[in-house]
């Protein structure tokens, strides 16, 4: 019922597993192939941002259990910008978040030392 609420997407750029033994997956889980005309990340990203249109599309099955149709996930138009563009936009995206954590961090810090000043003097 994960798409009840959520469209996680990830990044795997080498085999997760190697199987030995049969296995068997939920058929909910669908795979994208990344051609040569985009970044993974710049992909990544942008269905990160378009998480509400796929979750739109989202329909309910009789027994109640949520569904992706994969045609309606494949026919997803994404922006085609070149190749330059995309790493561009990646680099930014990335250096954004990494000035977000670090303000995450100093803030958590700052909440440390405000305790520890806090405790020493009661």
């Amino acid at each position: 019922m994960i798409l009840a609420h959520s469209f996680p997407v990830a990044i795997n750029t080498v085999p997760v597993a190697i199987n030995t033994v049969p296995v068997a997956f939920n058929q909910d889980m669908r795979a994208l192939k990344v051609s040569k005309d985009f970044l993974p990340e710049y992909l990544l990203f942008y269905l990160q941002y378009i998480k509400g249109k796929i979750l739109s599309k989202v329909t309910t099955t009789t027994h109640g259990t949520k569904r992706l149709a994969s045609d309606e996930l494949y026919s997803t138009p994404v922006p085609k910008p070149s190749l330059g563009t995309q790493k561009k936009f990646v680099e930014l995206i990335n250096s954004h978040r990494k000035i977000k954590d670090e303000f995450i961090a100093s803030v958590a810090a700052s909440r440390l030392l405000k305790q520890s000043l806090i405790n020493q003097v009661f």
